[in-house]
């Protein structure tokens, strides 16, 4: 698990450092933001896949609303950009 990645996605402002994926080893550059405990930074982590899931969901289906609605399919635009 990135513990920069997921820091970020907990504290979308926060500007900090962190070395080696090492917890001990945060330097936050924002004022108001503590470390979160491992177990904190675990739930957020699975939080976090299930973001990522449910926006490539969604983005898959605003794709194939929009080829709906042209007519298409997506080998017709695959061959259309080859």
């Amino acid at each position: 698990m990135d513990i920069a990645e997921v820091l970020q996605f907990m504290y979308p402002t926060a500007e900090f450092v962190i070395t080696n994926n090492d917890l001990d080893s945060i330097v936050w550059h924002t004022k108001g933001f503590e470390t979160p405990t491992i177990d904190e930074i675990a739930s957020s982590h699975e939080a976090m896949i299930i973001d990522k899931q449910e926006k490539t969901a969604s983005k898959e289906a605003a794709r194939q609303a929009v080829l709906t609605k042209l007519g298409l399919s997506a080998d017709e635009v695959a061959a259309l950009l080859a």
